[in-house]
């Protein structure tokens, strides 16, 4: 889109906002016509990125003084936009012969970037009012361009009568005042005033960061809302006083617009207070499952591993059923998000919040079941070592006391014993075989017992990462 062109000396940039590649961020690029430069704002959660066309770019947090130059600029630049509309318009307005005015290439594009970089400009007056910055001017500015360009939306879209001039010249006017009377002037200007003073404040005020601020808007608006609708009776009124058709016709216009931004900013309200509930009530359930799971006892001290593995079989059903509970939520909120909901941004963060939240449960389980297989694999080695060596012991006993020998011992009974011993030795190789294995699957077996908080070791311990994981800025990657 582009404002480029014609005889005004302030017009000199081509701007257009696009959506970033890498996400939802709002991208305006401007490139003034005199110096060659080309500038690029990133709008969204107070990052810029501001790139000259010598090649050097810096990205980061936007600072206080960055922010207001940027917002000072793209003011300049849509009050060049609608000052080069209103050049197009005026001429046609004032000494065209059509119903209506004709509509050019060039004055849609002055409009288009001028709403383009409202949205740039609303975006970043909102994110300085986020952290506290001074920004009332901006907003002030900001209102009055809206104004200005409603105002020539209007010139143009009006039906205009024909004005007579003394020279005897045909022109048109728009109907927006011309043969009103003092009073219907004075009491149109005075209603339209206040309702449009009532949309400027309530277009200003921001969504909430959290349940209870939301809320809190929520109950602010209800008071808003509920004097919008009193003030239909008073509305009523004045229109019994007035004559004039056409100031009726704009304050019912004007109080019907009033009345629907109303609903829709507590519909809203109310959309915005069902998700941040919903989400929140989804991660508090998974961070006590993350509690829960976390604060699980897998050392050696634990060995009720069956009762864990049905514990375990539990949780994995009960995830199932939340993972179609979060995949209705994520639907309703992308629609939300679609449907360009004002707080899309708030909603999203939530989302991110959740989905974050969800995939850590995700990978803890898978933690969990090599955790069971490993403990139980743990408890099963033990079993049987203690159970070989038991054997072990009472077969040495065994045979210590079944095969005694001295000196008096007579030689027939000598060759007996060695006879049985034999079989006895048979019996120890099969045991043998059980031992390397044993030996073998040591080597495999994870040590639980520097899980114990209360192990002590003066050796380094070796920890194997069985997800990626993230705390306190350290990052640890699955391998």
């Amino acid at each position: 889109m582009s404002c480029n062109g014609g005889s005004h000396p302030r017009i000199n940039t081509l701007g257009r906002m696009i959506r970033a590649e890498s996400g939802p961020d709002l991208r305006y690029e401007v490139t003034s016509g005199g110096g060659g430069t080309s500038r690029m704002y990133y709008s969204r959660r107070g990052v810029i990125t501001d790139q000259n066309s010598d090649g050097y770019c810096q990205t980061g947090t936007m600072s206080r003084h960055q922010n207001q130059n940027t917002i000072q600029e793209l003011l300049q630049n849509c009050s060049d936009c609608l000052m080069r509309a209103e050049l197009i318009v005026q001429p046609e307005l004032k000494y065209g012969d059509g119903i209506q005015l004709t509509r050019s290439r060039e004055l849609d594009e002055c409009f288009a970037q001028a709403n383009d970089q409202m949205e740039i400009l609303d975006s970043l007056i909102r994110e300085m009012r986020q952290m506290g910055q001074p920004c009332d001017a901006y907003q002030k500015r900001l209102l009055q361009l809206q104004e200005q360009m409603r105002a020539l939306y209007k010139a143009i879209s009006v039906p205009r009568v024909r004005r007579a001039s003394s020279k005897g010249g045909g022109g048109y006017t728009c109907q927006s005042g011309s043969g009103w009377d003092e009073f219907t002037k004075h009491v149109t200007s005075e209603c339209l005033g206040w309702m449009r003073q009532q949309r400027a404040e309530m277009d200003m005020v921001a969504w909430g960061v959290d349940l209870a601020s939301v809320e809190q808007h929520i109950n602010s608006h209800r008071g808003i809302h509920n004097s919008i609708g009193d003030y239909r009776w008073q509305l009523d009124k004045i229109k019994a006083d007035l004559r004039e058709k056409s100031a009726i016709y704009q304050l019912e216009e004007e109080y019907e617009n009033l009345l629907k931004a109303s609903f829709e900013r507590m519909d809203h309200l109310r959309q915005l207070q069902n998700i941040i509930q919903a989400t929140s009530r989804e991660i508090m359930w998974i961070n006590d499952c993350e509690e829960e799971e976390l604060l699980y006892d897998w050392s050696d001290k634990n060995t009720n591993i069956a009762q864990k593995q049905e514990a375990f079989s539990i949780r994995m059903s009960q995830l199932e059923v939340k993972e179609k509970e979060l995949n209705k939520l994520k639907q309703e909120s992308d629609q939300l998000v679609l449907n360009q909901h004002p707080a899309s941004d708030k909603i999203e963060a939530y989302m991110d919040t959740l989905q974050t939240q969800w995939s850590w449960i995700l990978q803890i389980t898978k933690c969990i079941d090599v955790h069971l297989k490993e403990n139980a694999a743990y408890f099963q080695f033990f079993e049987e070592a203690q159970s070989t060596e038991a054997y072990l012991k009472g077969l040495q006993d065994s045979i210590r006391k079944k095969y005694p020998c001295d000196k008096n011992m007579p030689l027939q009974h000598l060759l007996e014993q060695i006879k049985e011993l034999e079989k006895e030795r048979e019996k120890i190789l099969e045991y043998k075989r059980q031992v390397q294995n044993l030996v073998n699957k040591s080597k495999k077996i994870v040590q639980l017992k520097p899980r114990n908080p209360d192990y002590r070791s003066n050796k380094p311990i070796i920890l194997r990462a069985l997800c990626d994981y993230k705390q306190d800025q350290v990052c640890t990657h699955l391998e």
